[in-house]
C-alpha cells in the first residue's frame, strides 16, 4: 500500500488542536493561501475568497459568530496564531453549468 507516493503525507498527517503562539511568516502564509487558490474549481471559476486573521481581537470576533452552536467543541481553533477563513460563493458553479443544460 505505501507504494504510492501520495499515500505517505495522507498516513502521515496528524491533527493539531494546541498551538505555539509564536506568530506565521507572511510569506509561510501567502504561499498557503496561493496554492489553495490554484486549486482545480469547476470552469476555473474560483468561486472563493480568502480571509487572513492575525490578530487576537479579529480571531475572536469570527469566533463567536463562526464557533457557537453545533461548532462550540472547534473553538480549539481560536489558539491558531492565524486563521485562514474560505469564503465562497456556491452559486457562481451552478449559474455557470446551468447555461449548458
Amino acid at each position: 500500500m505505501t507504494d504510492y507516493p501520495v499515500l505517505k503525507p495522507i498516513l502521515d498527517r496528524r491533527s493539531v488542536r494546541k498551538f505555539d503562539a509564536k506568530p506565521v511568516e507572511r510569506g509561510k502564509i501567502l504561499a498557503c493561501v496561493e496554492a489553495a487558490r490554484l486549486s482545480p474549481s469547476a470552469e476555473n471559476a474560483q468561486p472563493w475568497r480568502f480571509v487572513v486573521l492575525e490578530d487576537q481581537a479579529g480571531k475572536n470576533r469570527f469566533g463567536e459568530a463562526a464557533f457557537s452552536g453545533i461548532y462550540k467543541p472547534t473553538r480549539w481553533a481560536l489558539g491558531a496564531p492565524v486563521l485562514v477563513v474560505l469564503l465562497a460563493e456556491l452559486n457562481v458553479v451552478a449559474h455557470g453549468l446551468g447555461r449548458w443544460i
